[in-house]
């Protein structure tokens, strides 16, 4: 007589063999714990047949294969154990980050991509902004400033709001962001500030309309110096 032997723990099958006859009674076959008489299932792909609870069951079986959280797509790991993957995961790798899961597979999401290109498009925006400009005064004089980060633009709000408590001819120094230190008046510091605003203000507007853009021309290459074109 055949019996089935199964795993302890998880009840997969294991494999036949022959029962033995009970030496204590001639005709008996014995059935040793984790095993059946009854013969399993076949399973099919990605399949493997287990007893659970006394009967036999096809589980779901993908040992060895890479999972994928649901979420963002981040690698997992491996399965090691049969039965069904583990909620928020899936066989299945993200095609791009532009995709999400809607349940059983990746699709394109128009709002991942236009949130993923509007996020690079800011990253270019204060890329270029940090560059600094060169400004030039209704004076002739041309300074290049800095405008690298929040730091340089909190000094020259600063220096424009002390140009404005003293008199438009007064004199002020002012270091360009070619390390030179510049005499110019009070007015010009103003000029200064209000130009620097206007330029960064500008490559806010530029953002805004490449990101208008991009809703018909996500192919856009917003990375062009042609595409932020500032006015003189």
């Amino acid at each position: 007589m055949k019996i089935y032997h199964v795993d302890p723990q998880s009840g997969e099958y294991l494999g036949e063999s022959d029962a033995r006859e009970s030496p204590i009674e001639p005709g008996i076959y014995l059935v040793p714990e984790f095993a059946t008489q009854r013969p399993p299932p076949t399973p099919g792909n990605n399949q493997v047949a287990a007893l659970v609870e006394g009967e036999w069951q096809l589980v779901e079986d993908y040992r060895g294969r890479a999972i994928f959280y649901t979420s963002n797509g981040a690698y997992v790991g491996k399965v090691s154990g049969i039965g069904p993957l583990p909620p928020g995961t899936t066989l299945l790798p993200r095609p791009s980050v532009d995709h999400e899961f809607n349940g059983t597979a990746w699709r394109v999401s128009a709002a991942l991509r236009v949130a993923r290109l509007n996020e690079a498009v800011n990253r270019e925006r204060m890329r270029r902004i940090a560059q600094g400009t060169s400004i030039t005064t209704s004076t002739g004089k041309t300074v290049p400033v800095d405008t690298r980060d929040l730091t340089d633009l909190v000094n020259i709000n600063g220096r424009v709001q002390r140009a404005q408590l003293i008199p438009a001819d007064q004199t002020v120094i002012f270091r360009g962001s070619d390390d030179i230190e510049r005499t110019i008046t009070s007015a010009e510091m103003i000029e200064i500030g209000l130009k620097v605003a206007d330029f960064i203000e500008m490559h806010y507007r530029i953002s805004w309309a490449i990101k208008r853009r991009l809703k018909e021309q996500p192919a856009l290459d917003f990375t062009r110096d042609d595409v932020w074109v500032l006015p003189a």
